[in-house]
């Protein structure tokens, strides 16, 4: 059952278009080396809710967002994952309500060692039902490219680690002088017996502009399990934590999926 693979949703409101889609992970939300079996496919549906009560300014000072309110975020979406062929997958990532579709690639460099390597690439493409002004560009009617680096490294039978560091940037030049985004995700799992592993994740997100005032960060601590019992399927639970940040909402979620196999 290690072999099947799975990816939950990070909350932040400035991260639901990004890093590379479609493409599979063995834990929480950092992808692995491994690629889906060739000629096999993996589905699968997750849910995501996150809430809010305070955000960090640009001085990364905590501020209240509303003395009576609480602000809530959710979401689901579906996954597809292929295997062209042995260390290469392919696949797609769809929300719920078709805003965007993330393209992504992944190819493991053959390698039979202890620490393993992959690279990844991505295309996300904004499709969200509303009037498109093709003068102007903004983050939400604007593609995406993205390119990254992944490794893992299997300490033994039952611990494993993931890493994995994304680039992305916009296709056209926005008005918000928006420049780039970073991402820098790990992952450690411990199989505490046959079938369940815990996972515990930090998660790093930077947005830059040409104003750096502007400019976004967040860290993000994330703790899960894994449930791996039946024999093509796999369940995966998280609570994402934000810890600090700069020029974003510090959210506190859970996070819901279910890792289909089909032969």
């Amino acid at each position: 059952m290690r072999n099947f693979f799975i990816i939950v949703l990070i909350f932040s409101t400035l991260q639901v278009n990004a890093q590379v889609g479609g493409i599979s992970a063995s834990k929480l939300a950092t992808i692995c080396t491994q690629t889906v079996p060739a000629k096999k496919i993996e589905f699968e549906p997750s849910l995501s809710f996150a809430f809010a009560k305070k955000y960090w300014d640009s001085n990364s000072n905590k501020q209240i967002i509303n003395q009576d309110s609480t602000l809530v975020a959710s979401g689901a979406s579906f996954r597809f994952s292929y295997g062209v062929a042995e260390n290469l997958e392919i696949g797609a990532a769809i929300p719920v309500d078709m805003s965007t579709i993330n393209y992504g690639i992944k190819y493991q460099f053959p390698y039979s060692g202890k620490l393993s390597f992959a690279v990844l690439g991505g295309f996300n493409l904004p499709l969200g039902n509303q009037f498109y002004d093709k003068k102007r560009k903004f983050e939400d009617n604007t593609s995406q490219i993205v390119t990254g680096i992944v490794s893992s490294l299997a300490l033994n039978d039952k611990t494993s680690i993931d890493f994995d560091a994304q680039f992305q940037k916009h296709t056209k030049k926005l008005e918000t002088g928006h420049k780039n985004d970073l991402f820098l995700n790990s992952d450690i799992g411990f199989y505490a017996k046959e079938g369940i592993q815990f996972a515990f994740g930090t998660n790093y997100y930077a947005s830059k502009y040409e104003n750096a005032q502007n400019d976004v960060q967040l860290l993000s601590l994330n703790a899960g399990i894994t449930i791996e019992h039946a024999e093509n399927f796999i369940v995966v639970l998280n609570t994402p934590i934000d810890v600090w940040g700069k020029n974003i909402e510090k959210f506190i979620g859970f996070g819901f999926a279910l890792t289909i196999l089909i032969e």
